[in-house]
Order: C-alpha cells, then sequence, then structure tokens
C-alpha cells in the first residue's frame, strides 16, 4: 500500500488563520507544549489548508495545530514547516480535522454541527438551535428535522455536510414529543428515541391524545429505564391496551 508523504512548507504563523469552527484552545494544552518546545524542540508539523470557502480569497487556515502554533508564538517563534493541502470542500475540511483531532477526544455530532454552522449553513443553524431549544441530543433532533433515523448513514449527512432539515410535520412530532416527555418527568435521549421509533411505526393512524391518556398516572412510566427497546415495547403495549 503507497502512503503520501506530504512535503512540508516554510510558514510565517501570524500569516495562518484558525476556522470559525476550531474547538477553542485549552491554555493547559499550550503549556505542556511549550515545556515540550523548550525541552526537544519542534517535533511535529501543524496541518494547513489553502481555501477561498470563508472569504471567497484564497487563504491558509490550520486544520490541525492551533495549540503548537500558540505555544510556538508564545516562545517567539515566527515560523515553522507546515504540512499543506488545498480544498474547496467544506466536508473534505471538516472531516480532516476531526480526523486530526480524534487521538485525544472523538468529535462529538454537536462538535461537527458547530463547524458545519461556521460555514454558514442554515440546515445546521436550524439542527442546533432545535437541539438546543428543546433539550434534545443532535440525534433525536436530526431525526424530527429530517425525517429519517439518524443512526449509521444518518449519522453520516451530519458529518459530511449533506444533512437537511426538510420534514413537512417537523413542529408536530416536537410538540408531541415534549409533552409525553413532560407527562412522563425525563428527558432522556434514551426515552426520545423510543417515542419517535413508535411515532413512526403507528405512522398516521397516531392519536396523540390517546397516548397521553393512556400513560398519563401509568405507574409503568415511573422510573423508566434507559434502555430503547424497552420503553419502545412498553408505549406499544399500553397504546394498544382495550
Amino acid at each position: 500500500m503507497e502512503v503520501i508523504i506530504h512535503p512540508k512548507h516554510l510558514f510565517a504563523l501570524n500569516k495562518i488563520k484558525e476556522f470559525p469552527f476550531n474547538r477553542d484552545k485549552k491554555e493547559v494544552v499550550i503549556k505542556i507544549l511549550m515545556k515540550g518546545m523548550v525541552k526537544d524542540g519542534v517535533m511535529r508539523a501543524p496541518v494547513v489548508v489553502k481555501t477561498k470557502i470563508i472569504t471567497g480569497k484564497y487563504e491558509y487556515y490550520f486544520v490541525d495545530g492551533q495549540h503548537l502554533s500558540e505555544a510556538a508564538k508564545r516562545l517567539n517563534i515566527t515560523h515553522l514547516e507546515c504540512i499543506l493541502f488545498e480544498s474547496e470542500s467544506t466536508s473534505e475540511i471538516v472531516n480532516k480535522m476531526a480526523s486530526l483531532n480524534n487521538v485525544g477526544k472523538k468529535w462529538t455530532l454537536f462538535e461537527y454541527v458547530n463547524a458545519f454552522c461556521g460555514t454558514g449553513d442554515e440546515n445546521y443553524f436550524k439542527l442546533k438551535n432545535h437541539a438546543i431549544v428543546n433539550g434534545f441530543s443532535i440525534a433525536v433532533s436530526a431525526t424530527i428535522l429530517s425525517g429519517s433515523a439518524i443512526s449509521g448513514q444518518g449519522c453520516n449527512k451530519i458529518k459530511y455536510g449533506t444533512f437537511v432539515a426538510n420534514a413537512v410535520n417537523s413542529d408536530i412530532i416536537t410538540q408531541n414529543l415534549l409533552d409525553i416527555s413532560a407527562l412522563v418527568n425525563t428527558n432522556s435521549a434514551k426515552f426520545h428515541k423510543a417515542f419517535l421509533l413508535f411515532f413512526k411505526s403507528i405512522g398516521n393512524k397516531y392519536n396523540h391524545k390517546k397516548l397521553i391518556e393512556k400513560i398519563k398516572d401509568n405507574k409503568k412510566f415511573v422510573n423508566l429505564p434507559h434502555d430503547t427497546g424497552f420503553i419502545y415495547d412498553l408505549m406499544h403495549k399500553t397504546y394498544n391496551e382495550k
């Protein structure tokens, strides 16, 4: 298997910008890197992309190494050799950034959403706002707003920048879920997912008032376990009880 060896280019650090969706820099990480540089020198190269996706003109941005760059600047290092690539694909840049930053801690779906919000994508703004306002997980909000289950390939749509919030009944489903969650006094993502699966299985025959009446004062819905399958089955049994 052939492995690409990227050449390094010398850059003035003050000429490289940070994307609006870069993770916030942590002071403790910067200080650790500074100590390492003083002891052993600069042992790795930042990764930089040349792109015009942000301003419409070609500029250089850190994809990986903003902590390293900040540490170098504080040690009065003005230039570093960096690995450079070019891209006009937001998805490619975001996923390279996520991949390179996965060593310490993997990106969450929320971080992918933040990244695409940083590019001005209205679908991701809507997704982020929906999750925050309603207290839902990104996966739950994405399921409601897109009309399809967000797992597996659905999660990849969020990660690759192809998520679209186009479900026509999202407002109704959102309110229904808020009603049920308030009734059983839970904000569990497992419960939310179970309801969405139940809702989808019933389809156009779903009767929200019926489910509310069936669940109200039902002791089976007190202290529910964090088990999507159990809650889904319980909803079905309760809903169909005579």
